[in-house]
C-alpha cells in the first residue's frame, strides 16, 4: 500500500499522507505496510484522509480538506488578533522622572497607561502631571530617546519601568545641538 501511495504522489501530486486505500467502499483503510495481492480487474478504492469512504471522490475530499485548513487558519488569525488586542490593552504603571536642572528640583510622577498608547501620549500626560506643559521635552528609556509615534510595547516598556523626561535636543544647521 505504501508503494502504491508513493507512486500516486509522484504521478498526481497527491500527498501520501492524505491518501486512503480500501479493499471496498465500506472497509477500514489499509495500513501502508499491507501487501496488495490483486489480479487484473480487481478494484481498490482510493480516497483522501478525512473524506467520504466511497472511493475516488478526490475533488470533493480535497475541497473539504482545503476548507478545513482555511477555517483553521482563520481561527488561528482570529485568536492572534484577540491576543494582540488583549496585549495592547494591558496596563503599565510607569514612573516618570524629570531630573533636577539648575535650581529646579527633581520631579516624579506615576502614571497608569495601556501598552498600546503612543510615546507622544505618555509625554503629554507626563507634562500635565509635572506641570511643564510649555517646555520642549522628550522621553528617554535605557539611554535611548523614544520615538513619539511608537507604541509603548514597541519600545519595550513594561510595567514598573522608569522613564526619563528630558529636554528635547534638536540639531542646528551648523551641526551643533540646541536644548
Amino acid at each position: 500500500v505504501g508503494a502504491l501511495k508513493a507512486q500516486l504522489q509522484q504521478l498526481y501530486g497527491l500527498p501520501a499522507l492524505l491518501q486512503v486505500v480500501r479493499r471496498d467502499a465500506d472497509s477500514a483503510p489499509l495500513p501502508d505496510s499491507e501487501l496488495l495481492k490483486y489480479d487484473d480487474g480487481d478494484v481498490v478504492y482510493l480516497g483522501v484522509a478525512g473524506g467520504a469512504p466511497g472511493g475516488l471522490a478526490i475533488g470533493g475530499d480535497i475541497a473539504n480538506a482545503m476548507g478545513a485548513a482555511a477555517q483553521a487558519v482563520t481561527d488561528a488569525m482570529a485568536a492572534a488578533a484577540a491576543q494582540a488586542k488583549a496585549f495592547e490593552s494591558r496596563e503599565y504603571n510607569l514612573t516618570l522622572v524629570m531630573p533636577a536642572a539648575g535650581a529646579s528640583p527633581e520631579r516624579r510622577c506615576r502614571l497608569a497607561v495601556v501598552a498600546g498608547a503612543r510615546v507622544a501620549e505618555l509625554l503629554e500626560m507626563a507634562k500635565l502631571e509635572l506641570n511643564v506643559e510649555s517646555e520642549r521635552l522628550a522621553l528617554q528609556f535605557a539611554g535611548e530617546r523614544l520615538p513619539p509615534f511608537a507604541r509603548l510595547h514597541e519600545v519595550r516598556l513594561g510595567d514598573g519601568d522608569v522613564v526619563m523626561v528630558v529636554p528635547e535636543v534638536t540639531a542646528t544647521p551648523g551641526g551643533a545641538t540646541q536644548l
